[in-house]
């Protein structure tokens, strides 16, 4: 019992109490002030039921009434859901469509998403040579929506344009001299 006192006034003297407040308090008077501290700390990083909910993304087919008002919807749930699970809510939400035709609209809508992503993947590789920016966008072009998104994501970033743009200059660099040759 001794250790565990001991630990409590360690960690209420790092935490802001001077030695002079521990000494006024009873053992029992520290105890709970430990402990309220402990609770504090867990709640603080715990989510709590509300912080849980807001995690969740909402399903966005769930307001829908009619199959065609699928194609209206923004396109942003693909960044929350995979496709196989946009399949199978959009089958939920409409059963009387055969679940290959629904396929067939998400690969569509998913297509459209990544169209999107990558046109402003190319806006922002503007200020690049042409040959550059097809080349670059071809490789982008094959990669999944999570790559493309992270891509997008990199490029708003100032270090990682300027890595980027230094990574060009040497490619071109070493261009010049292979033409030189």
């Amino acid at each position: 019992m001794e250790k565990i006192d001991k630990f409590i006034i360690r960690i209420l003297l790092k935490n802001g109490f001077t030695q002079e407040e521990i000494d006024s308090l009873t053992k029992e008077e520290l105890k709970e002030i430990y402990q309220r501290g402990i609770k504090k700390i867990i709640q603080n990083f715990s989510p709590s039921t509300q912080d849980q909910e807001k995690l969740k993304p909402k399903n966005p087919f769930s307001t829908l009434q009619e199959p065609k008002e699928i194609y209206q919807i923004p396109l942003d749930f693909f960044k929350s859901f995979l496709i196989e699970d946009i399949v199978l809510m959009l089958h939920k939400r409409f059963r009387a469509i055969p679940m290959e035709r629904i396929q067939k609209i998400v690969k569509i809508l998913y297509f459209a998403f990544q169209e999107e992503v990558l046109q402003e993947i190319k806006a922002k590789l503007s200020k690049l040579p042409e040959d550059e920016q097809e080349s670059i966008l071809e490789i982008y072009e094959r990669g999944d929506i999570q790559h493309l998104l992270e891509i997008n994501q990199h490029l708003e970033s100032e270090d990682f344009r300027k890595k980027f743009e230094g990574v060009l200059a040497i490619k071109a660099m070493l261009k010049k001299q292979k033409e030189e040759e």
